[in-house]
């Protein structure tokens, strides 16, 4: 899959059902892809849905 679009909503999922490993593959994937396509705002939100990440594996969110 080659839509940025869909790689956040995998990992917010992931995120989700606390399968944390499998989230960081897909914010990575989706970021590179959006970064390919010049999209600063849209890796701007992937950077967030890292801090999420983050967040839920230290039990803050």
């Amino acid at each position: 899959m080659d839509a940025w679009f869909y790689w956040y909503t995998l990992a917010d999922a992931q995120i989700k059902a606390s399968l944390f490993d499998q989230a960081k593959a897909s914010i990575q994937k989706g970021m590179s892809l959006a970064e390919q396509l010049s999209l600063p705002d849209v890796v701007e939100n992937f950077k967030e849905l890292h801090v999420k990440l983050e967040n839920k594996k230290k039990g803050v969110g």
